[in-house]
């Protein structure tokens, strides 16, 4: 007697569905209503959220990564066989070019290259995106005076806000020379200080303890970097295995053409080096790890989005 999936017992149909990988998430929920509302409990999610984190390699590390102004899920494995695979590919309806990210809890805010009227926000879990109209737009590299906060206004609920008062801290002190030093997020609980010295050779150090009024930092360890890697706008760090990953570029010979790579260097040495895309175009790579948090489509535009599954970069 065949037995369908739906007249298992709630609790074995959220075990198998729960070893769903996101890229699929999508289409296991537009199957029925039964397995849609599965994501509505907030239970079964983290568990879902716990199996889709745990790296099925010792080392691995989901990224999101942008190459060039499209963002990919992307898993990093940075052991004695580092590698880098694209597990899927945002896809926005109304395509856009996003120029730049930022990360926080899970949540992406991506600023467009060509629109500065307005911004996106995406939470790749869930596969909901958000449209936010900006009050005051500006070009994209210059100085924008209201770029410190970000809001939304929702007609129906709408509450009236008055500040008070506005203090900013003492400005915290860096490792080294701040011309010099690139930031980027260990965990979301730590700072890494990224300081090129000379041509060929990196710093990278870590915040110790860090609040409103004091910060530490410990040197990590110092790396050659032959071939050079480029001053990126992010990089990744394993504190633990002592690890960094960051962007650089060569002329091909051949083509006459930069090609861009990913470089991989250990605290003994240089590990890989894998090639990316062609051109002089900014990368960022940040480490990603689920959210639960809905993004209420309000009364602003609702992008539709998945994942589209590509086996290699």
């Amino acid at each position: 007697m065949t037995t369908m999936i739906n007249n298992l017992p709630r609790d074995l149909i959220e075990e198998i569905i729960s070893r769903v990988p996101l890229k699929s998430m999508k289409a296991v929920r537009l199957t029925c209503k039964t397995w849609n509302n599965l994501f509505k409990s907030e239970g079964f999610t983290k568990m879902h959220i716990g199996k889709v984190t745990t790296p099925t390699r010792e080392g691995e590390t989901m990224m999101i990564m942008m190459m060039p102004h499209k963002l990919c899920l992307v898993s990093g494995v940075v052991d004695f066989d580092p590698s880098i695979e694209v597990k899927g590919q945002l896809f926005l309806h109304n395509q856009v070019s996003i120029s730049k990210i930022f990360h926080f809890e899970g949540l992406l805010l991506c600023i467009l290259k060509d629109d500065v009227t307005r911004v996106l926000v995406w939470n790749p879990y869930w596969g909901q995106t958000r449209w936010i109209n900006l009050r005051y737009s500006q070009p994209p590299n210059r100085f924008d005076r209201f770029s410190y906060a970000l809001g939304y206004e929702d007609k129906e609920s709408c509450r009236s806000l008055k500040f008070l008062r506005e203090r900013f801290g003492p400005l915290l002190p860096l490792p080294c020379s701040a011309v010099d030093v690139t930031l980027s997020c260990v965990k979301e609980e730590k700072l890494a200080a990224l300081f090129q010295r000379l041509v060929s050779e990196l710093e990278i150090w870590i915040t110790t303890k860090i609040d409103a009024e004091m910060v530490s930092w410990s040197k990590l360890f110092r790396i050659d970097t032959r071939p050079k890697i480029k001053k990126s706008h992010s990089f990744f760090v394993d504190e633990e295995k002592k690890v960094f990953m960051g962007f650089g570029r060569n002329l091909d010979p051949d083509s006459n053409c930069l090609k861009t790579f990913i470089s991989i260097v250990g605290e003994d040495g240089y590990l890989e080096k894998l090639n990316l895309v062609d051109g002089n175009c900014k990368q960022y790579v940040i480490s990603y790890i689920p959210s639960l948090v809905q993004i209420k489509e309000g009364w602003m535009q609702k992008e539709k989005t998945k994942w589209f599954r590509k086996a290699s970069i």
